[in-house]
């Protein structure tokens, strides 16, 4: 079996270039986020339900975007655009505790590249948070509707449709209190938390 690499070659910087400090990329990601891992037992479901279901010949990978195909941190995601660099006292105070969520059915998120193949999240807990972070800590918001979800796969685009609607995963229920801000310089923090509010 082969799987087809994507590669997106960056632009050759002209010779007579003089690199000048805005050339420099100072963070790897464009913003920070805050989310929450599934624990490590639902993440081995997860994972296997990806080797069992996802065709390793249809998998979409992009070595300059770190996209591997198979999601190898099963997590979700509950503020993505977060433009601090550090987590906040405000930040701690508005997030709450005793995430508790439940896995649903298979679905898939499409863009012009490939499509992603993720499990939908129910938590009403996740949607107050992301909105309370969102009405008190500056962010940026490209994606202002929220749709909790873990990601499985990144797939070739038009594949894998045979699986939407698939519930293997659904009915697991999950409790976490421990949150993680990803900050966009590569770092991370383990924010403990005390009540979902």
């Amino acid at each position: 079996m082969k799987t087809t690499i994507y590669n997106t070659k960056l632009p050759t910087i002209p010779k007579k270039h003089e690199i000048v400090e805005s050339d420099i990329v100072e963070h790897p990601y464009e913003y920070s986020c805050l989310m929450v891992d599934l624990p490590s037992d639902s993440a081995s479901i997860v994972k296997h339900w990806g080797t069992k279901f996802i065709n390793v010949d249809e998998m979409y990978i992009d070595t300059e975007s770190g996209i591997k195909g198979l999601e190898d941190r099963p997590h979700v995601t509950i503020k993505y655009g977060i433009n601090d660099v550090n987590p906040t006292d405000t930040m701690r105070q508005v997030i709450g505790s005793d995430i508790t969520f439940t896995l649903g059915t298979i679905s898939k998120f499409e863009n012009e590249l490939f499509d992603i193949i993720k499990v939908d999240i129910d938590s009403d807990c996740l949607s107050q948070l992301n909105n309370n972070i969102t009405e008190n800590i500056e962010c940026t918001d490209s994606f202002p509707d929220y749709v909790p979800h873990c990601t499985i796969a990144y797939v070739d685009k038009g594949s894998h449709n045979h699986l939407l609607g698939n519930d293997y995963l659904s009915g697991i229920s999950i409790e976490n209190n421990m949150v993680v801000f990803s900050a966009k310089d590569g770092t991370e923090h383990e924010l403990e938390i005390t009540q979902c509010r």
